[in-house]
């Protein structure tokens, strides 16, 4: 797929080094593209995944949240005024 065009460009490698390295571009490049190939590549590469059933940490269907108003919340925002206030004043 890839062709060495530009030798002076990989100057830092041989010419057998560059080509084993785009050899390799080659092969990933293979790998990823087939579905299929990339399925066991990253099976392999993630050998975890495969142990968890994604199905069984998901839910069809939610129940809605309800959220009432909690009064002591007020009570607390009223007593830290309180005491902010006595505070100003030392």
């Amino acid at each position: 797929m890839v062709k060495l065009k530009q030798p002076e460009a990989s100057s830092s490698l041989s010419f057998s080094e560059a080509e084993q390295f785009i050899a390799r571009i080659d092969e990933a490049w293979r790998t990823l593209s087939d579905p299929q190939k990339r399925k066991i590549y990253q099976a392999r590469l993630f050998p975890e995944k495969r142990l968890i059933n994604l199905r069984s940490y998901s839910r069809r269907s939610l129940t809605p949240l309800i959220i009432e108003p909690v009064h002591l919340r007020s009570n607390w925002l009223r007593r830290l005024k309180s005491w902010w206030q006595k505070f100003k004043k030392y």
